[in-house]
């Protein structure tokens, strides 16, 4: 739809949801509604049009356009959502959220949402712990008009969200999950976009083995061995360096900040090392700092992530192109809620990371 269409369509919402037209209530007609907002028939007839596609009005010869079915409480969001062009973030309840929803993030994502006329909003849910309290606090958001939910995901800190989700769909069908990658996404029903991590490990191989290393060392921190986002990185590390070498080779896993000097010291310091992350990456750079070794002159050391706290070490690290994967969101989103859109695929986008080389290797 145009914008004098759209802004048609939305007058007739507003009458139809605020109860001023019930059902087998007569619209105003084409001409006279063309009239009101300054336009011709046409385009009051293709925004009635949206409405009959929908089942909301019908049409009949002798009577004009009129209301065809009860507005529910689960049609009164949907319409006043497509009313006001409203999306709402609820954001991870987890501390480490900051690495992904970042500036860059949000300057993709909410530039490109503001490009087609809609607003974001940030909405902070830490205090809702029970099924009722999440009812109450969607209930209030949708009333006032949603477009559409992106639901913030990182880690386990966010599973009261996750295993409640049939409280979110059943108070809007547009739900958008954005989450970094630290939990397995294929089962969940909603469009998700997340973070490539497999690819990120990959990458990280296939800077070492350009630069000439063959062997390479992951160094995951203790407590995240088994975490889904670490072994996700360590199989791309895998496969990456298979791939580079066809087959010949394969990463060491080491565990252990004391562990990986000792079998770096070992192995006559002609390992590279792959740290499961920057904050691990710069720990082990003071460590070794501290027998005397000094990143990217001594030892070679990539991380992941780009975080913030840790950029004074230089660190050469792989990360998502978080402005790109800020627009990918926004543009998934404009396409499935628009009211023209057949919305007949759930889409599962995986970004692919970028390696930022620094001074470490």
């Amino acid at each position: 739809m145009n914008t004098i269409q759209y802004k048609i369509y939305k007058h007739l919402i507003s009458e139809i949801v605020d109860g001023d037209l019930m059902v087998n209530s007569r619209l105003t007609p084409e001409i006279q509604l063309g009239e009101q907002f300054n336009t011709n028939r046409m385009n009051a007839h293709l925004a009635i049009k949206q409405l009959e596609r929908r089942g909301i009005v019908r049409r009949s010869r002798q009577e004009g356009t009129l209301v065809a079915r009860p507005v529910t409480p689960a049609l009164a969001r949907q319409l006043r959502g497509e009313a006001v062009k409203r999306i709402c973030a609820i954001r991870s309840r987890n501390s480490f959220e900051y690495l992904h929803w970042n500036k860059e993030f949000t300057d993709g994502l909410e530039n490109t949402l503001k490009k087609d006329g809609f607003t974001l909003e940030s909405v902070f849910m830490n205090d809702v712990n029970t099924r009722d309290d999440l009812k109450k606090e969607l209930k209030r958001l949708t009333d006032d008009g949603v477009s559409a939910f992106i639901l913030s995901v990182r880690h386990e800190a966010d599973r009261f969200m996750l295993d409640n989700f049939d409280i979110l769909f059943q108070y809007h069908r547009h739900i958008f999950m954005y989450q970094s990658g630290a939990l397995d996404w294929a089962h969940w029903p909603f469009h998700t976009v997340t973070v490539n991590l497999f690819g990120e490990g990959s990458i990280a191989a296939e800077y070492l083995i350009g630069k000439g290393y063959d062997r390479i060392a992951y160094c995951p921190q203790q407590i995240v061995v088994h975490e889904f986002w670490s072994l996700e990185r360590f199989k791309g590390l895998q496969l990456g360096m298979r791939r580079m070498t066809s087959g010949k080779c394969s990463p060491e896993e080491w565990i252990g900040i004391e562990t990986v000097y000792d079998k770096f010291m070992e192995n006559g310091k002609k390992h590279a090392l792959v740290a499961a992350n920057d904050e691990h990456a710069a720990k082990l750079i003071d460590y070794f700092g501290g027998k005397g070794l000094q990143a990217g002159i001594d030892f070679k050391i990539i991380g992941f992530d780009d975080s913030e706290k840790f950029r004074q070490y230089q660190i050469t690290t792989v990360a998502p192109a978080h402005m790109e994967v800020g627009r990918q969101l926004a543009n998934l989103i404009i396409h499935n809620i628009d009211i023209e859109a057949k919305g007949n695929t759930t889409c599962y986008l995986k970004i692919d990371s970028e390696l930022i080389p620094r001074e470490t290797a």
